[in-house]
């Protein structure tokens, strides 16, 4: 059985105690750490600063809030995290909830009929997977 842990939504974590709390983490065994766009914190950050002090650990996105970000950006973060932690990202993206797309400026009505999820994310990803030029 594999035990993942997350930082970020519920803890409140002050940003500089990531790496330490990281490494503890992957010390203790834990098989991935989760980072979600919650309490005023990008997930990319943290993400970043786990995958530059952890070696086994897999790192996740839960979730990255798909209507705040263009489908460039979000591939542009996803390939950058994946290169970062040496292939060990796993993305999660949805539509998030009513608070956090208000960040964004957008509104929750119909989200899934206007999300990248329905095909505009997919080629994009692939291809810059695949080292592709945007």
């Amino acid at each position: 059985m594999q035990i993942d842990i997350e930082f970020n939504s519920g803890a409140q974590l002050p940003m500089d105690a990531i790496p330490e709390l990281a490494r503890s983490a992957e010390a203790q065994g834990f098989g991935c750490v989760w980072g979600g766009e919650a309490n005023n914190k990008d997930p990319t950050v943290m993400l970043s600063a786990v995958a530059a002090v952890t070696n086994r650990m897999k790192i996740g996105s839960a979730v990255y809030h798909i209507l705040g970000r263009t489908p460039a950006t979000l591939a542009l973060q996803a390939v950058g995290l994946d290169e970062l932690s040496r292939g060990r990202f796993l993305l999660g993206i949805g539509v998030s909830n009513p608070t956090i797309a208000k960040w964004h400026g957008v509104t929750m009505d119909h989200p899934m009929s206007r999300s990248i999820l329905t095909g505009d994310i997919s080629p994009l990803m692939v291809s810059k997977w695949h080292s592709n030029p945007l």
